[in-house]
């Protein structure tokens, strides 16, 4: 029988736009002029929602670690570690 460490946790973070990545995940080429991994000012240059032009809705947060480690503010409100049998 093994153990499993589970971590459980909620909270937020502010992510500072310089230093947190965004990778490309939409599903057509992407055009001339546009990368697959921006930072989140790229990001946030992008229009929310446009059905002819990338957007926002077309990139998605590449490391959750890495914005939490480079956030500018944040909050864990909840977090537990339990150990459980296998």
């Amino acid at each position: 029988m093994s153990e499993r460490i589970i971590l459980t946790f909620s909270g937020w973070c502010e992510c500072n736009p310089d230093k947190v990545k965004f990778i490309y995940t939409g599903g057509t080429p992407l055009p001339v002029g546009h990368y697959e991994t921006i930072t989140g000012r790229e990001w946030l240059a992008l229009p929310e929602d446009d059905e002819d032009a990338i957007c926002r809705d077309d990139y998605t947060l590449e490391d959750t670690l890495e914005a939490q480690i480079t956030a500018l503010d944040g909050l864990y409100d909840h977090w537990s570690l339990d150990v459980e049998e296998e």
